[in-house]
């Protein structure tokens, strides 16, 4: 029922970020809007529920776009893993770690992409507007990451007892 859960938020979420949100001026340096769903199942979803859902949500966005193949899979396992490891040192219900945990990822998405392009030698360089984006993709992060935490939480709780009333049902 989780892989359920994710698997359709992730597909709405993709919905949204290639059709709606290009449409959008405001949304234009919009970070990717699937980072905070790596996160939050690094952060309250145990490792062998996560691993498997976020290598699938990587593999499903390189399908989708015209990147180099693998770049969403590698990003999105680093930034799962790089959250694994941080809660091994801080609680999750740091309100500190909860509202930089998203702009953290962000930022580690953000420098794999500025890796891979300065080692492809696409530019030689990193694109002028680049550093800018970047800025104003955290300051997005700092703003929607905690809000996204919160209600995908909230959701997951809601369905946890929901599952707990109808397993309580069934056995009577």
């Amino acid at each position: 029922m989780n892989y359920g859960l994710y698997l359709l938020l992730a597909l709405f979420l993709l919905v949204v970020k290639t059709t709606l949100m290009p449409l959008m001026p405001l949304f234009d340096h919009f970070y990717d809007p699937l980072v905070p769903l790596v996160v939050y199942l690094g952060l309250f979803r145990p490792f062998r529920e996560g691993l498997p859902m976020v290598i699938l949500l990587g593999f499903v966005q390189d399908s989708m776009t015209g990147g180099a193949f693998g770049l969403y899979l590698s990003c999105y396992v680093w930034i799962f893993l790089g959250v694994v490891w941080v809660i091994t040192f801080l609680q999750v219900t740091n309100t500190l770690l909860i509202l930089f945990v998203v702009s953290a990822g962000v930022l580690m998405q953000n420098l794999i992409f500025f890796g891979t392009v300065a080692m492809a030698g696409i530019y030689g360089h990193i694109p002028a507007g680049a550093l800018r984006t970047m800025a104003v993709q955290m300051g997005w992060a700092l703003v929607t990451g905690p809000v996204f935490l919160t209600l995908l939480d909230r959701v997951q709780g809601a369905l946890g007892r929901w599952q707990a009333v109808r397993t309580a049902e069934k056995e009577g």
